[in-house]
């Protein structure tokens, strides 16, 4: 009795490791990234952009200045503008507006634009806006490493195999 026990014991454990091992070939391991190859990055870190213009700005020039005034709009400075950031100037007439580039900052409210400031667009308290959205984009670098480790492989076997031909020849 205690040997048909043993063996009905022993026959289930072979089958218990054996469907563990095969079920374990075909189910792949979890794989996540380890945190030293993701990389948070923001697509833009201004947020938007309201202000108006003061009453010194005069069409065909290329800087124009902000008004500093608290009242008449959230952002009373060009502190949140970078060069290169593209902004839409209020047309005087006709409503809409026309698009300029941030080519430099001066002081706390001029602003230096490309292409030079039109006349619909020079008139007091006209809006400036430039619309950014905070988006944030997490990118896996480990493909990118697995793929320059792979083309730096190529590139070593296929010299070594330039060099093996060169020496048979």
């Amino acid at each position: 009795m205690k040997i048909k026990k043993l063996l009905i014991f022993t026959g289930i454990l072979a089958v218990s490791l054996t469907s563990f091992f095969i079920s374990a070939k075909f189910f792949s391991p979890v794989k996540s990234t380890p945190v030293n190859y993701l990389k948070n990055q923001l697509s833009s870190a201004q947020l938007s952009y309201f202000a108006r213009l003061d009453s010194t700005n005069t069409a065909g020039n290329s800087m124009i200045k902000i008004d500093t005034s608290a009242a008449v709009a959230p952002s009373t400075s060009n502190q949140n503008l970078f060069i290169g950031d593209t902004i839409a100037i209020a047309n005087s007439a006709g409503g809409g507006s026309a698009l300029y580039t941030v080519r430099d900052i001066a002081n706390t409210n001029a602003i230096f634009i490309d292409p030079i400031l039109d006349g619909n667009n020079a008139s007091t308290g006209a809006y400036v806006v430039a619309t950014h959205s905070r988006q944030a984009v997490a990118r896996r670098y480990d493909s990118l490493i697995r793929a320059t480790v792979g083309a730096v492989k190529e590139a070593i076997f296929a010299r070594k195999g330039a060099k093996a031909a060169k020496n048979t020849a």
